[in-house]
């Protein structure tokens, strides 16, 4: 790699290629005839050389996103612009597809990967979530920023993006999206507190937002943090529909 980047996420793959988002660009990648990696195309995104709060290191957050009509020809990510971008480009030659502000009223910036569903995306904000010191690479800038959350849809087209619907919610573990029903289940906070205040302690809800209308379908509560922050780590949704949630202090089983 160029000096100065380096792998903070993981990896994407696809039957044709590799998805590689460094702290400066996009690469897409195939095993050449010898074995070795070969770059296919790269692209470089804004980033800064600062960690955002809410995020665990410079650079974009998302790990790449394969996903479109036919399921894997696009590749999203979103950048690390003081206002975000989300980013698609077709995943055989890196052309872009389109470029939209990833947010409206979410909280600037994400740490977690877009939900994807045919043409869809459904985008997590995480600025301002506090991450354990132990997990980030050094102080943030600036140092602490409030937790607003929010949550956002885009879908894609040969013409454009265009934003769906844009929720509040505090999501606090990377929401999981359900086919089966249509929702998409994680733990979240509730709303703010005036004036930003303790952001992170008090009760945890069990959430699903409705992915053809970012309705809340559900919202009850199921823990209580600090003991119950899920750390933005992803649930499992079991065979018997129950949600399972690691968090800090246990496990979690929810049922429906």
């Amino acid at each position: 790699m160029p000096e100065g980047e380096k792998l903070t996420n993981g990896l994407s793959v696809r039957r044709d290629g590799t998805s590689v988002l460094t702290t400066r660009a996009l690469y897409e990648m195939r095993a050449g005839a010898s074995g070795v990696p070969e770059v296919v195309w790269r692209q470089p995104y804004a980033a800064g050389t600062v960690r955002k709060p809410g995020q665990l290191g410079p650079g974009s957050g998302t790990t790449p996103t394969y996903f479109g009509p036919d399921g894997d020809e696009w590749v999203a990510i979103v950048d690390d612009a003081e206002r975000p971008d989300l980013l698609v480009y077709r995943a055989d030659d890196g052309t872009q597809v389109c470029r939209t502000p990833a947010f409206g009223t979410s909280g600037q910036g994400t740490e977690n990967s877009p939900m994807a569903w045919g043409n869809s995306l459904v985008i997590p904000s995480t600025y301002g979530f506090g991450y354990p010191p132990a997990a980030t690479s050094g102080p943030s800038h600036p140092p602490h920023a409030v937790f607003t959350g929010g949550m956002t849809r885009i879908d894609v087209s040969e013409t454009g993006c265009r934003r769906i619907w844009e929720t509040g919610d505090r999501m606090a573990s990377l929401p999981r999206l359900s086919r089966a029903d249509g929702l998409i289940y994680g733990l979240s906070y509730g709303p703010l507190p005036p004036g930003g205040g303790i952001q992170q302690v008090g009760p945890v809800y069990y959430t699903a937002v409705d992915f053809g209308t970012g309705e809340l379908r559900a919202h009850r509560p199921v823990g209580i943090a600090p003991l119950d922050e899920p750390l933005q780590l992803t649930g499992t949704i079991g065979p018997d529909r129950s949600y399972w949630q690691a968090t800090v202090g246990r496990m979690l089983r929810i049922a429906p």
